[in-house]
């Protein structure tokens, strides 16, 4: 699937907007396959969250994806990562779940990936181009984004905080 993504910068509604960007997606995955809606297999979507479960600022974009993507007339296989990383600060953190993302989901091909927060994003701009080469990826909680951070960002769309 080839998907041409622009980004969204925003202050406000972010979360609506992330949910508009993510039906969007969903709904160019309905017009790749004309008049076989009904006859798609599953969409595999990886959510990966900077932190953790239980973390209010997470916990609340989970809500807004979810009532998002329970709307989905796409059938959707959903895989949710929470990398932690409020509470992990270790040397080569990153590398080591790299490792197993790369290994846990070794013969999945997404559809899309969405990104919570800059710590999620900065992960696939760097590590996870590698795992999920050319895979769009949705993100929103960017803080501070700047122009310059956009750079090298191919099939990345969001809203900023």
């Amino acid at each position: 699937m080839h998907f041409h993504l622009t980004l969204v910068l925003t202050s406000k509604l972010w979360l609506k907007s992330i949910g508009a960007s993510v039906t969007l997606l969903l709904a160019a995955l309905c017009l790749t396959h004309p008049g076989q809606a009904k006859n798609l297999t599953n969409a595999d979507i990886l959510i990966l969250h900077s932190y953790h479960y239980g973390y209010k600022w997470t916990d609340d974009i989970a809500k807004g994806l979810d009532q998002t993507l329970s709307r989905s007339r796409v059938p959707l296989s959903l895989h949710v990562e929470y990398m932690d990383t409020k509470r992990v600060v270790t040397p080569n953190y990153d590398k080591d779940l790299a490792a197993f993302y790369q290994k846990k989901y070794q013969g999945i091909t997404f559809e899309l990936i969405i990104c919570s927060d800059n710590n999620a994003v900065q992960f696939m701009k760097t590590l996870g181009r590698v795992i999920f080469p050319d895979t769009p990826v949705v993100f929103c909680g960017f803080n501070f984004l700047r122009k310059k951070d956009l750079n090298d960002l191919k099939r990345f769309t969001g809203v900023n905080e």
